[in-house]
């Protein structure tokens, strides 16, 4: 089982992102924060479902206490109300927030699974993004073990 730090080393490593949108729920509200990089407290181990394979996995969990920096800093923005992300269709919040963004930029937002290493969830002049909101999987270890071990 690989641990925290082999797995961010492995993401850090590989991803093809140069830049950051995250996003949480406060108080009914939804934020977004543009960075750099993700915030080191964020990066949560985890394991996989055992269906899944019961592998180690790096979630994106934003503490409370970040989110209130974060708010009362001005770093977040306030995209909307809660009801923007719900679950009314197919599509689970981390979706449903990744299309927020991807069409506040004014481009066509579709579902895909194209890996971290390829490309970011939006590309702008050039520049690669990644869109997380909280609670979504970073990546595992199952994901390097599959293309990337020896």
């Amino acid at each position: 089982m690989m641990n925290r730090e082999e797995l961010i080393a492995f993401y850090d490593a590989h991803s093809a992102a140069d830049f950051y949108i995250y996003g949480f729920c406060h108080r009914g509200l939804v934020y977004a924060v543009a960075a750099k990089a993700l915030p080191d407290e964020t990066k949560k181990l985890g394991r996989q479902s055992s269906k899944r394979g019961g592998r180690s996995q790096l979630r994106f969990r934003v503490p409370s206490e970040l989110k209130k920096q974060l708010i009362e800093s001005g770093e977040a923005l306030l995209c909307g109300d809660i009801t923007l992300i719900e679950y009314k269709d197919n599509y689970n919040r981390g979706e449903h927030f990744e299309r927020l963004i991807v069409e506040g930029f004014g481009k066509t937002w579709h579902k895909d699974d194209t890996p971290f290493w390829i490309c970011g969830d939006l590309s702008l002049n050039g520049v690669e993004i990644q869109i997380k909101f909280d609670g979504a999987e970073i990546t595992n270890e199952t994901a390097y073990l599959n293309n990337f071990a020896a």
